[in-house]
């Protein structure tokens, strides 16, 4: 059976007992869990389970669990997928995003500050994802006391945003919104 296979079988099984079905379906369901980690805990398709597991807690409101569980995948990615693979980055993004999400912000930017470099590599400094891990880390930034930072990061992602979209652009008007909030923030925190 192929990874993909196991992880749709893995999904029946419990949007089965999600609807309701019979005992048997639960233990059913339990009894795939376990082959599939017991068989090879590293397997792409327990990797996959993993990561379904972590969305769903925070599908759940469980933003601090499912910070911990993206968290505790991402060396596994890495040694499955590489830290440069898509799937990677985009775990390690969830993982930082759900640590926001707990209250952790400054655990949170410095996280996606560290993606920066990570996503400018893979994807180019142009590319919406790139923009969005430095908007993020931006934003997490003010969000954990460092306005100043957030003001002139965001600055930063203006002259870009202008540079790709020009300078009346929607998305260009809302990261000079971001800036110019941050700035006022900065000037009130600096104020006596």
């Amino acid at each position: 059976m192929s990874a993909e296979q196991e992880v749709q079988r893995f999904h029946a099984l419990w949007d089965a007992v999600a609807e309701g079905f019979p005992e048997s379906s639960v233990a059913s369901a339990e009894q795939e869990r376990t082959r599939v980690f017991d068989e090879a805990p590293n397997s792409i398709a327990a990797l996959k389970i993993r990561r379904d597991a972590a969305r769903w807690r925070a599908d759940a409101g469980d933003a601090a669990g499912a910070a911990a569980a993206f968290t505790e995948l991402v060396p596994d990615y890495v040694r499955a997928f590489g830290a440069d693979h898509r799937s990677t980055l985009k775990l390690w993004h969830d993982a930082a995003r759900w640590r926001a999400a707990a209250g952790d912000v400054a655990g949170a930017a410095a996280a996606f500050t560290e993606m920066v470099p990570d996503y400018v590599r893979v994807f180019g400094a142009d590319h919406r994802r790139t923009r969005d891990v430095r908007n993020h880390a931006a934003n997490c930034r003010g969000r954990a006391g460092d306005a100043a930072g957030a003001a002139a990061a965001f600055t930063e992602l203006v002259a870009d945003y202008v540079r790709v979209f020009g300078a009346d652009h929607r998305s260009t008007l809302s990261i000079r919104n971001r800036a110019a909030h941050w700035h006022g923030e900065a000037r009130k925190r600096a104020a006596p």
